[in-house]
């Protein structure tokens, strides 16, 4: 049945990915551009890293750049059907943009008297109230650059500045995650029931290491289904099973294979801030928040309110410049950019006219909390579909809030 599996598979895989292959006899196939990959280049490195603190994250303005970045030629094996067939009409959009750049930051500021905005320092930022109570349940969305294409025909024809503006926050957003995806191989397979799987995955490639003579590390073919939605796990699946390549480079490839599985675990986990400290019931944060100048009190006002609830421990925001320990708190003044987290050089980034809730749910991981929400890649249909709770920050950052839930693992972490 497994074997079955990995056919159907081989026949998907030859029919959508654009590489040069030769096939084994036993077994399935060889991926010839994997040879030097898997000898310990810069992309496997790259790739083991936590979402959050991927290199290069920050889209400061130029969008020609980044997108240079992802869809390079040295990208290409990581490249699937749909970035082949999008590639030439994603550099068409980022050019016209990259165009309107002036453009585009003017109809902010003009359309801000508009909208419902706080102020903070020279920032601007959106302060939207939910028309009713979000529902705390599951849902799912929908994101892809078929979508993004459409909307951009549309905007060609009105030339509807709006339109341009609403269309940069759109392409920002979808290119982090293809960035990640295509750039540093992350799994983009997991949804929020998949710890058990990874765990029982880790299990078994464990045991597998223990036994100096161990190549087959026996996935059921559930684990082998789930882990073949992932381009890097699909390469190192076939090279295990590939006869013809070495035994002591399947037990090398075994090991990166436990590393990618502990990273992709990392995301169902606390990731203690190691500069905060502990008075009595209060949870001190240093922050480095000077880029709002003298208006710092407005930005510490916001988190403390959204972030204690009415009895308990609490949490206090420090002032504290650099190079004193604290989170440096950045801002992009080009709007629509994608705020993030980065534990590795403990800082923030968020960008101009983002929004409060943005603020809170970033403020949330440095407190040690992670994304809520879960963000597949479906082949099928060239979609990334995320699973969110529009009632948790952490999950629906544009309309949740702060719940006990999130308290519970404060307490447990901070005050053991």
């Amino acid at each position: 049945m497994l074997v079955k599996t990995m056919n159907n598979f081989y026949k998907h895989f030859k029919s959508h990915y654009k590489i040069i292959i030769y096939q084994n006899i036993n077994l399935l196939f060889r991926p010839i551009l994997l040879l030097s990959l898997l000898s310990g280049c810069t992309f496997l490195n790259n790739s083991s890293k936590n979402r959050n603190q991927s290199d290069n994250k920050y889209f400061n303005g130029d969008l020609v750049t980044k997108i240079n970045e992802i869809y390079s030629k040295e990208n290409e094996d990581m490249y699937d059907s749909c970035d082949y067939k999008n590639k030439e009409k994603i550099f068409e959009i980022v050019l016209e943009i990259n165009k309107k750049d002036d453009l585009i930051k003017k109809t902010f500021q003009e359309k801000s008297p508009e909208l419902p905005t706080i102020k903070i320092g020279k920032y601007t930022f959106l302060n939207y109230k939910n028309d009713k109570d979000p529902t705390n349940e599951w849902k799912t969305s929908q994101d892809s650059w078929n979508d993004i294409i459409a909307f951009y025909e549309n905007a060609k024809k009105s030339d509807d500045p709006v339109s341009w503006a609403r269309l940069n926050r759109w392409v920002r957003s979808i290119i982090s995650d293809d960035e990640d995806r295509i750039k540093y191989g992350i799994f983009y397979g997991s949804t929020r029931n998949s710890e058990p799987i990874l765990l029982k995955i880790k299990e078994k490639i464990e045991i597998c290491l223990k036994n100096s003579e161990c190549i087959n590390i026996g996935f059921s073919i559930d684990e082998f289904t789930f882990l073949s939605k992932g381009r890097l796990y699909s390469r190192f699946l076939f090279l295990l099973n590939d006869k013809e390549y070495p035994i002591n480079k399947k037990r090398n490839l075994i090991q990166k294979f436990l590393n990618w599985i502990d990273s992709d675990l990392d995301r169902y986990k606390f990731n203690i801030n190691p500069i905060a400290k502990i008075e009595d019931k209060t949870l001190v944060i240093p922050i480095d928040i000077s880029v709002f100048e003298a208006d710092e009190a407005s930005f510490i006002d916001i988190i403390e309110t959204a972030w204690n609830l009415s009895a308990g421990n609490k949490i206090k925001l420090l002032s504290q410049k650099r190079p004193a320990p604290s989170f440096l708190l950045n801002i992009d003044d080009m709007p629509g950019g994608r705020a993030f987290v980065q534990f590795k050089n403990q800082s923030i980034q968020l960008f101009n006219f983002g929004r409060i809730k943005t603020m809170i749910h970033e403020f949330g991981h440095v407190l040690g909390l992670r994304d809520e929400y879960y963000t597949h890649w479906d082949l099928s249909t060239c979609s990334y579909i995320d699973e969110y709770n529009e009632a948790n920050i952490m999950s629906g950052s544009s309309t949740g809030v702060v719940l006990p839930e999130h308290w519970e693992k404060l307490n447990l972490n901070y005050w053991k």
